[in-house]
């Protein structure tokens, strides 16, 4: 089709962290892993030239789609004419981050990866309720969001999402099946918000992993006031003593650095030394050599000379 072969022209003039999922075989299994019912409303977050909104249009009763780009929102609508479907398709042309998320059943998206956190963020602790999520995700940003207690990765976004949600890995997509192709491999999961949430202030409860998982900032909080910003430059002992170590750190390598910047200009003037006595001795060589010729040559002469 001619409005798929013209995505990447598109998105190599303009890009918002988007890469659009051509295989067909992942599309058709994020739908069926999305367990969709006939008469869901499903929102879409950048869906670019429709690749998934298609499948998603023919699965569902109703689907919203957020797209700032106006270039794929022309590609989109006339795609979703060509389906005989535009009837379902309400596009909302407004960045993700910003614009108020309808009444919805379920969220099915391949997230721009440069707003990934934030979105995440805004799903999971916004006021819209919605059965799952189903997301394409960023490998590493998958990998920080399935975290457990003990892992290298485990991290306040994790923490942050397991108190309301459960997250379920569903598999990895090869940066391959990407137009046009990222730097990483991708990950789908799907995040479904707890029935029963603990009952915690959310905002002291942010404060809390905030200073558990930030630059070791203290982070003061008091009832019925607004939570101050992380400072991480003032603080606790341990953050200076940190930076104080790096500090030390960098002057040592910087020291090093010229320390060996010293001995190889040393060893390159010895090495240039040696190479002009060289030839200065070849020369007083050749020269001794001269004279020793010109004393022959004279006494052949002074032979010849007598024998005359």
């Amino acid at each position: 089709m001619c409005l798929i072969s013209m995505a990447p022209c598109v998105l190599k003039k303009y890009s918002k962290g988007q890469h659009l999922l051509t295989n067909q075989r992942i599309l058709d299994t994020i739908v069926r892993k999305s367990a969709i019912e006939p008469t869901d409303t499903v929102l879409e977050i950048g869906p670019g030239t429709g690749n998934l909104t298609v499948k998603l249009l023919e699965a569902a009763s109703k689907v919203f789609a957020i797209e700032i780009d106006s270039r794929m929102v022309e590609i989109l609508d006339k795609r979703a004419l060509e389906s005989g479907l535009q009837d379902r398709l309400t596009v909302i042309r407004k960045d993700a981050l910003k614009a108020e998320f309808p009444l919805l059943d379920l969220v099915v998206a391949n997230i721009p990866y440069n707003i990934s956190s934030p979105l995440v963020a805004k799903l999971v602790f916004g006021p819209i309720q919605f059965r799952s999520a189903t997301l394409l995700l960023q490998k590493e940003f998958a990998r920080r969001l399935l975290a457990k207690p003990g892992d290298s990765e485990f991290n306040r976004l994790a923490v942050n999402v397991t108190l309301v949600a459960d997250v379920e890995h569903v598999m990895d997509v090869s940066k391959r099946e990407f137009v046009p192709c990222p730097k990483v491999d991708s990950s789908v999961v799907i995040i479904r918000p707890k029935a029963q949430v603990p009952d915690v202030n959310m905002e002291e409860w942010l404060a809390f992993t905030r200073t558990c998982f930030g630059p070791y900032a203290f982070v003061q909080y008091v009832p019925g006031e607004p939570i101050l910003p992380n400072r991480p430059n003032e603080g606790s002992v341990k953050r200076r003593n940190e930076k104080k170590r790096i500090r030390l750190r960098l002057a040592f390598i910087s020291s090093e650095k010229r320390k060996r910047k010293a001995e190889v200009q040393e060893a390159k003037r010895k090495k240039n030394i040696k190479k002009i006595e060289r030839k200065m001795a070849a020369v007083a060589r050749e020269r001794e050599w001269a004279q020793k010729l010109a004393e022959l040559q004279r006494l052949e002469e002074e032979k010849k000379k007598s024998t005359a």
